[in-house]
């Protein structure tokens, strides 16, 4: 057997191998893969509808005042005073620096309502107003800016009134001046809120002018 012979029968049988292997190739290609299909994952749905607890300070407050209010309401008695704040020296009810009651009176009092339209009317705009600004700040600063108003409403009182103040409404002379400030930082001051502040001065002085009482405390809210 010659060269010739042998490079002739080398090329042929890498001929033959070599497309054997692309014919390997191309049934592989052409075979589809098979695809393990996972299993579907089952959502839960939920059925109905869910209560959202999404404001806690406003709806805290104001549901432990309506509490307050059925205790004075039916279960107090008359000479309770723990919702009412400390007077000015020289009347009945006056601040005593020595007892450490008057100083929790100076937050309690917020709690004390004797008029249930009053109550309705005030927990309405907590409720409107307020739980927008404690969603903006926060519940922590919310709760924070509660206890500073209520506090500075009751020195004052302490101070310079006859009248044992009652209520909230510094908490909500507070809610009405931040929701006017927040309106001006864009520029914009809807007229429902000013109407809404409006209203709320027009009612407060009108309770205390017609029940009797000195309009003093509205000047300290």
């Amino acid at each position: 057997m010659d060269d010739a012979t042998i490079v002739y029968e080398d090329v042929k049988a890498d001929f033959f191998t070599s497309s054997s292997k692309d014919k390997k190739s191309q049934s592989n290609k052409g075979s589809p893969k098979k695809i393990q299909k996972k299993p579907p994952q089952t959502q839960k749905k939920t059925k109905g509808f869910k209560l959202e607890y999404n404001a806690p300070v406003s709806l805290s407050f104001c549901l432990i005042t309506f509490l307050a209010f059925a205790f004075l309401k039916y279960f107090a008695k008359a000479d309770f005073l723990l919702f009412s704040c400390p007077t000015k020296q020289g009347t009945a009810l006056a601040f005593s620096a020595i007892n450490p009651l008057h100083y929790i009176r100076l937050f309690t009092y917020a709690l004390g309502y004797l008029d249930l339209s009053h109550l309705l009317f005030s927990s309405i705009i907590v409720l409107i107003l307020g739980t927008s600004l404690e969603s903006t700040y926060g519940s922590k600063l919310f709760l924070v800016m509660i206890l500073v108003s209520t506090f500075a409403t009751g020195i004052l009182g302490s101070c310079f009134s006859s009248v044992s103040l009652h209520g909230y409404s510094s908490v909500i002379f507070m809610i009405s001046i931040l929701s006017t400030y927040a309106a001006i930082e864009k520029k914009k001051i809807p007229l429902t809120l000013l109407l809404t502040c409006f209203v709320f001065v027009f009612y407060e002085i009108s309770f205390f002018v017609t029940s009797k009482n000195s309009p003093l405390p509205v000047l300290f809210y």
